[in-house]
């Protein structure tokens, strides 16, 4: 996968799993669109939109110099302004979990200036409607855990205890200042029923 030159022994692991199984969600920021087809980039409450500043989740490629897309939010600040609150809600599409057996989250994600962030949340519901005001829908928390700066980890895997037929994930972030998080790999799978490998170490083999 994208991250396996920094997490080779996760990441051959997500590999193996992600082709065992058809995912109610795959999504690695990769076509060229943004937001993917169904994703939706939705302001909070609390929003304030910045003048001269563009403060809505995107994509890039320049983390670490890598030729991989992922989804970004930039907490701008504009010296002597008070009021620029980020209130956004970066939103999948909906996916039918009433069939699903022990379905599970697992995502990868990267958050520079982590100590300025008020709010990094992973959420689920069912009852979201998909438009307006994602606060008036009860969301279910997944992981409000910031992991280490500057760094990819792999998240989860997180159950979600849902037969839902229309269930949404969602990555909620506040703040007012200066904090980026970068999320890419989103997947969600049935739990696995085996154990996937594991790799100590490689070895090239020349075998024509």
């Amino acid at each position: 996968m994208k991250k396996i030159t920094l997490l080779m022994i996760l990441a051959l692991a997500w590999s193996f799993n992600s082709f065992a199984q058809s995912p109610y969600v795959d999504e690695d920021f990769e076509s060229g669109t943004f937001p993917p087809v169904g994703w939706t980039d939705v302001d909070g409450a609390a929003h304030f939109t910045l003048v001269g500043g563009n403060n809505n989740w995107g994509t890039t490629t320049t983390r670490f110099n890598s030729p991989s897309n992922a989804a970004f939010f930039d907490d701008f600040h504009i010296p002597g302004n008070n009021v620029d609150v980020n209130d956004k809600w970066f939103i999948s599409p909906a996916f039918d979990l009433s069939a699903a057996v022990n379905p599970e989250l697992l995502y990868f994600e990267n958050i520079n200036f982590s100590t300025f962030a008020g709010t990094q949340d992973v959420l689920w519901s069912e009852d979201y409607t998909g438009a307006g005001d994602p606060a008036l829908a009860n969301w279910n928390l997944l992981n409000d855990t910031i992991g280490g700066e500057d760094v990819w980890e792999l998240n989860g895997p997180f159950p979600i205890p849902s037969v839902g037929t229309e269930v949404y994930i969602a990555f909620h972030y506040v703040g007012d200042f200066t904090a980026e998080w970068y999320i890419d790999d989103i997947l969600v799978r049935d739990a696995l029923t085996c154990t996937p490998p594991t790799v100590d170490s490689a070895t090239l083999i020349e075998d024509c």
